[in-house]
């Protein structure tokens, strides 16, 4: 008995250190399907409201579903309906205020209120198909519709590295000082902005 007692209470403290050094932050508000699975796939959690999500969980919302999630930094993060997100990495220090963010936007959309890890601070990455953004500002928007990548700044701005076609190796920034504050990005890596954004792009 004492020997079950030692080992379920070993189990009980790995879990709990395991889940305090992977913790991204949790969900504010869920509506109709959302869930997680953790990154070896064997494990999917249904999620509500306050459920924890931890790094390399993919978070996912099905048709006429949303989330919205707080992170660790204080960060925001809202998703759209048939999206997809892989949390690679999030990790924040009170102490020093830093951190790093690698997450990845599979498909679908999000919007993100970001926290205090930014370019400046720390280091922020959202992959996308087409290339990853780096985030100088505060908030901004993404979108995947067929294939093609649409790019919203609302406040501050942020640095798009793109990976594929012709455009492969340039940067396109976006947002505060920048020509444009909202741009799109095909699969083949050509780039069009805009002056205004577009309907499912518009601030809330």
């Amino acid at each position: 008995m004492l020997i079950r007692s030692v080992l379920l209470l070993s189990g009980l403290m790995f879990i709990s250190n395991g889940q305090a050094q992977t913790a991204a932050g949790k969900t504010l508000v869920t509506r109709g399907a959302v869930s997680a699975i953790s990154s070896s796939g064997a494990d999917t959690r249904k999620l509500k409201r306050r459920s924890p999500i931890y790094s390399s969980d993919v978070v996912s919302t099905g048709a006429n579903a949303k989330a919205q999630l707080r992170m660790t930094d204080g960060g925001m993060i809202a998703l759209k309906e048939n999206s997809e997100l892989l949390i690679s990495d999030y990790k924040f220090s009170d102490d020093n205020g830093r951190g790093s963010v690698v997450m990845e936007l599979v498909k679908g959309g999000l919007r993100s209120v970001t926290g205090s890890i930014k370019a400046e601070s720390g280091d922020y990455k959202l992959k996308t198909p087409v290339g990853s953004i780096g985030i100088r500002g505060t908030h901004y928007e993404v979108e995947i519709v067929g294939g093609t990548i649409w790019v919203a700044v609302w406040d501050g701005a942020v640095d798009l590295d793109i990976t594929s076609g012709d455009q492969s190796g340039s940067t396109l920034s976006l947002g505060q000082n920048e020509g444009y504050s909202y741009a799109s990005i095909d699969p083949q890596g050509k780039v069009t902005t805009f002056i205004e954004p577009l309907k499912h792009l518009k601030p809330a």
